[in-house]
């Protein structure tokens, strides 16, 4: 237990831990979901609860939403991966996904950790000393 003083009192402050929950009625959008930052990202969620989970990648059709699903199946058992194959950067792209995905029933969208990145190498930019 921690004490702090000041003047007038002393007050003592008890440490809580904390535990994080999330819905599991609820779906959470991971962007860059099925990079390695990602793929962390959605273990950690779904160790805390998550079971519907809304991957968008630009590459989301390489069958890599499987690959993810059988490494969630094994820490919880119902998690569900809605891959979206789109460039979040383009609004119309996300808007088409976004709206096929509610049609399809998935749950309401509770929270967003956009963990995308586009990296470009440019050789004549680089200096070696």
């Amino acid at each position: 237990m921690k004490k702090f003083s000041d003047a007038n009192a002393e007050t003592q402050v008890v440490p809580r831990l904390q535990t994080e929950r999330l819905r599991p009625d609820a779906s959470y959008m991971v962007v860059g979901g099925f990079g390695g930052i990602g793929r962390s990202v959605c273990r950690w969620m779904v160790e805390r609860g998550a079971k519907h989970l809304v991957v968008v990648s630009r590459s989301a059709g390489d069958g890599k939403a499987q690959d993810l699903r059988d490494e969630l199946g094994g820490i919880a058992s119902g998690v569900t991966i809605t891959p979206i194959s789109c460039d979040i950067s383009h609004a119309a792209q996300l808007k088409t996904s976004l709206d096929v995905m509610r049609k399809s029933g998935t749950p309401p969208i509770r929270g967003v950790v956009h963990g995308g990145m586009d990296l470009q190498v440019c050789p004549d930019r680089m200096y070696f000393t």
